[in-house]
């Protein structure tokens, strides 16, 4: 933590607030809604559907894993908390 000139930790802290108290991963989420736009601009074409497709597999698993380093890392993690999509997964 950072406060006027002073290191006070250097201990990694478990992300709150914001988008993180909704999933657990909120850049990912944040790629997924800027593909879904882009999809509107294009028209929801074919090569948007198979992007679309490859992006939520890519996050997905990358979502799964920093869930796991989540559990691991922090005794206090809420396992029942979505990673990538509020509600759903």
């Amino acid at each position: 933590m950072y406060i006027a000139g002073h290191i006070t930790t250097t201990d990694y802290k478990q992300p709150k607030g914001g988008f993180f108290d909704l999933v657990g991963c909120p850049l990912y989420l944040a790629d997924l809604l800027m593909l879904l736009g882009l999809g509107l601009i294009l028209n929801f074409t074919f090569t948007w559907v198979l992007w679309m497709v490859e992006g939520t597999m890519f996050y997905a698993v990358l979502a799964t894993a920093t869930k796991q380093y989540y559990v691991k890392k922090f005794d206090d993690y809420p396992r029942d908390k979505k990673m990538l999509i509020p509600f759903l997964f």
